[in-house]
C-alpha cells in the first residue's frame, strides 16, 4: 500500500487519517482458495444460454453469407472479387478526383504565366518609356545648361 501525506501543518487531520487507515489496510490477510466449480442450476443455465447464443451467432452468420452471396450474384461477381471490385471502384474514384485537382492546378498555373508575360511585356514598354524620358531629360539639361553658359558670358 502506498500512503500519501502532506508536510503542512494544515493537512494533518487528513495526514493521521491516511496513517490510521494504511496500518489497519496492512493488518489484511487475504485468503486464496481455487476456484470450485461444481454443476448447480446455475452453471447449467449459463451453459443453456450460452449454446443458444452460439446457435444464434451461426444462424446470423449464415444469413449475412447468404446475402453476400447474393449481392455477389447481382453484381455479377464472387465474394471475394466484389470486394475487390469494390476496392478499385474506390480507387478509380480517387483518382478521377486527383486528375480534377491536377486539372485546375493546371488551369492556375497557365494563368499565373499569362499574368507574367504581361507584367514582363509592360516592364519592357515601362523600361522604354524611362529611357526616353530620361534622354529628354539629359538633352534638356544640356540646352539649359548651354543657355546658362551663354548668358554668364553676356553678363
Amino acid at each position: 500500500m502506498l500512503a500519501t501525506i502532506s508536510p503542512s501543518i494544515d493537512d494533518i487531520e487528513e495526514t493521521v487519517s491516511t496513517l490510521d487507515y494504511a496500518q489497519c489496510a496492512s493488518q489484511i490477510q487475504p485468503e486464496v482458495r481455487p476456484c470450485q466449480r461444481g454443476t448447480s442450476q446455475a452453471d447449467e443455465l449459463s451453459q443453456s444460454i450460452i449454446h443458444s447464443l452460439q446457435l444464434q451467432v451461426s444462424k446470423l452468420q449464415a444469413l449475412l453469407n447468404d446475402r453476400e452471396d447474393r449481392n455477389a450474384a447481382t453484381q455479377g461477381c464472387t465474394p471475394g472479387t466484389c470486394q475487390q471490385k469494390s476496392l478499385i471502384e474506390d480507387k478509380d474514384a480517387e483518382i478521377a478526383k486527383l486528375r480534377a485537382q491536377l486539372d485546375s492546378k493546371d488551369a492556375i498555373i497557365l494563368d499565373l504565366r499569362r499574368k507574367v508575360k504581361s507584367r514582363e511585356s509592360y516592364a519592357r514598354e515601362m523600361e522604354v518609356v524611362v529611357r526616353d524620358a530620361t534622354a529628354v531629360i539629359l538633352r534638356d539639361a544640356t540646352r539649359n545648361s548651354q543657355a546658362i553658359g551663354s548668358l554668364k558670358h553676356r553678363f
